[in-house]
């Protein structure tokens, strides 16, 4: 079995640089003496077929990982994002009468929670102003500390629904 030829750099690159041997394998000649079943087992005992199998498995949990590290890095701040997107979104829709579809339920809250002391058009305004102000909040990242206290105090008027209007939540058949 004939080894590969072996290059070596010139002797004046060698004085510039260290002399690194380069191997250069020329296929052709030494077709016949490549163990071909050495080659893609990489000197395991099973076959090319488990091998590609590890291999794949190998790939998969190196990409896993990567993406792993990058979503722990990552999630909140997409998180906020997304939230505050939302929020924008939405709060946006309610300065517009007819855009939201959450309206009609938004304003008989409003007037449920303040016994009627607040007129519907200025409480879905305050609702707006409360919904874009905590989007700004979380998509800028600045006040974040008040915009999620915000948007606890919108959750409980975002859920009271279920206690003061489940009928309509839950129409039935």
């Amino acid at each position: 079995m004939p080894a590969p030829p072996q290059e070596t750099r010139s002797q004046e690159e060698a004085g510039k640089r260290r002399l690194i041997p380069t191997f250069v394998v020329y296929v052709e000649p030494y077709i016949d003496w490549i163990d071909w079943s050495e080659l893609f087992t990489m000197g395991r005992q099973d076959g090319p077929e488990e091998f590609c199998v590890r291999n794949l498995l190998d790939r998969f949990d190196r990409l896993d990982t990567a993406l792993n590290r990058w979503l722990v890095a990552h999630s909140v701040t997409l998180l906020r994002l997304s939230m505050g997107l939302v929020f924008l979104a939405f709060g946006a829709l309610k300065f517009f009468p007819g855009l939201s579809p959450i309206e009609g339920l938004a304003t008989r809250t409003t007037g449920a929670l303040t016994l009627g002391l607040v007129p519907p058009g200025a409480g879905l305004a305050v609702i707006a102003a409360l919904e874009v102000t905590i989007g700004l909040s979380f998509l800028t990242g600045r006040f974040l500390r008040v915009g999620v206290w915000l948007m606890g105090a919108q959750m409980i008027g975002a859920m009271s629904p279920l206690v003061l209007f489940p009928g309509e939540l839950f129409a039935g058949p």
